[in-house]
């Protein structure tokens, strides 16, 4: 008996060359027709790799935790938020979709249908990752960390995946069939580093300076003894009683230790003619466990000495630190889609029906805090979303300025009375939930964190990450009826301060064509 052939991964390359750069970063990929394909499970890779530079210590270089941020920003994203303008095509139809402004979009898209929970399950895929709930770690694609033994952490090139469906919702369907419509041409224009005007910078996640808080269990080590010509090792403190359970264990898992971690030493001189205090920069060259359950650092060079009678008291472990410079590169791209393995036959019909969106881009007067303008809908869109993308990535909705907006359809107001949106979380009016919640209900989106906050990178106690009140983002929107010409949306926005610098409609119409 035969068995029938199995669906497959396929790749395709792009057709330009990196690395991509802001200057060379526009990528062309074509599926060739002839074939099924689900695109639902399809995306698009980038390679990536971080590199850094610093001052060897002991003739080893330290290796860092590093991701991608959004430059001068430091509020996470997904890694939708990677891709600028997207659009794609088939050689028997023509345009299919095309995404003006796909970042600011997918990243609104995501902030209120995904939970913290879902987000932190893709925390490993992502290229910009927060602390793990999990001893408030940093676990980053770019670096094979290794925490125990004496080989050195590394930096390593990462495929950062980026499903198709996230950027278009054209490509959330299940069967393309490419043996009609033939060929399926992608083109993406990616937000890059490099370049004259870089989007996306690289970062040292995890640092941490000199007075912050550490990691309780993990910092402190015992004290050093008289009689050491170097000091090249430290033996975690482990406390006493019930205390010893924070260091003796093998469990590496909660560790912020790594083979390769550029760190500060701190210690205090004391004993008969005590040394001066330790306060040194050095890199963490092995980590082991003793037989006792002890947890054991060498050092890449000494740190001190003692004489007879002196000795060191409160070490400790004093600063994470970060690298003189650090740089992220695209290397090259490809397109992963699955084909199917066993059509259906091609006399079968296709229904495809998906939801499209269409960007209008403005910016306010300076300094007019009654922001009052009429924007043209397209007959077909049925609903619409205002974001505000921020002065410094130019991604993100966040204006802490405005506190309260109200809409008009063709003259007629959409809500009896202004909707409260801030300036702070707690002005936030039970009406604003109610119309955002509908909102995204309107366009099939699930909703799953109305707190508008996507959490920072920055941020090591996970607790902290979602509370920075500086980065909640205001996005709001309403539905509107379908008609048989354009039709007028009025936007009236009362802020606190400043003005709106930059405002970003997306209008929302549902698409389809049927083969």
């Amino acid at each position: 008996m035969n068995k029938s052939p199995q669906d497959q991964f396929v790749k395709f390359h792009a057709n330009q060359a990196g690395p991509f750069t802001s200057d060379n970063n526009v990528i062309d990929v074509t599926i060739p027709g002839g074939a099924v394909y689900n695109l639902r499970d399809s995306y698009l890779q980038i390679y990536a790799e971080i590199s850094s530079t610093d001052v060897a210590i002991g003739g080893v270089n330290g290796v860092y935790n590093g991701i991608l941020e959004f430059e001068n920003q430091s509020a996470h994203f997904p890694n939708s938020a990677l891709v600028k303008n997207c659009e794609v095509s088939s050689s028997a139809r023509g345009s299919i979709e095309s995404i003006r402004r796909a970042d600011i979009l997918s990243q609104a898209k995501h902030l209120v249908s995904r939970g913290r929970r879902t987000d932190q399950t893709e925390n490993y895929l992502s290229a910009n990752v927060v602390s793990d709930p999990n001893g408030n770690t940093f676990q980053t694609p770019f670096v094979q960390k290794r925490q125990s033994g004496t080989t050195l952490s590394s930096y390593q090139e990462a495929p950062i995946p980026i499903r198709l469906g996230d950027l278009m919702e054209s490509c959330e369907t299940l069967m393309y069939d490419g043996r009609k419509l033939g060929d399926l041409r992608f083109r993406f224009e990616l937000n890059a580093p490099g370049g004259a005007a870089p989007k996306i910078v690289a970062a040292a996640a995890g640092t941490l300076a000199d007075g912050q808080p550490l990691y309780p269990g993990w910092s402190s080590f015992n004290d050093i003894p008289a009689n050491q010509a170097t000091i090249t090792s430290l033996t975690l403190d482990v406390g006493a009683g019930a205390a010893q359970t924070r260091g003796a264990r093998e469990d590496l898992g909660g560790c912020p230790w790594y083979v390769g971690q550029r760190v500060n030493v701190k210690a205090t001189g004391a004993g008969a003619g005590p040394p001066a205090n330790i306060d040194a920069n050095t890199i963490i060259t092995a980590i082991a466990v003793a037989d006792d359950g002890t947890l054991q650092i060498a050092l890449a060079a000494s740190i001190g000495t003692t004489g007879a009678g002196a000795t060191y008291e409160d070490v400790e472990i004093n600063a994470i630190l970060a690298p003189a410079t650090i740089s992220a590169t695209f290397n090259r791209v490809e397109l992963v889609a699955k084909r199917i393995g066993n059509p259906p036959p091609m006399s079968m019909p296709i229904e495809w029906a998906w939801r499209t969106y269409e960007t209008t881009e403005d910016t306010g007067p300076q300094g007019v805090l009654n922001f009052n303008r009429q924007y043209i809908m397209s007959p077909e869109s049925d609903a619409v979303m205002i974001t505000f993308p921020d002065a410094t990535a130019d991604v993100f909705s966040i204006n802490t300025d405005i506190n309260s907006y109200r809409l008009a359809i063709n003259q007629v107001e959409t809500t009896d009375r202004d909707v409260v949106v801030g300036p702070t979380a707690l002005d936030v009016s039970p009406l604003a939930l109610d119309r955002l919640s509908d909102l995204y209900d309107k366009m099939g989106l699930s909703i799953s964190n109305l707190t508008l906050n996507g959490g920072v990178s920055d941020q090591k106690d996970y607790a902290q990450i979602y509370n920075q009140a500086n980065r909640r983002q205001t996005i709001f929107g309403c539905k509107m009826p379908q008609t048989a010409q354009q039709k007028y949306l009025g936007v009236k926005i009362s802020l606190g301060a400043n003005q709106v610098d930059k405002i970003c409609l997306f209008q929302s119409s549902p698409r389809g064509l049927s083969y």
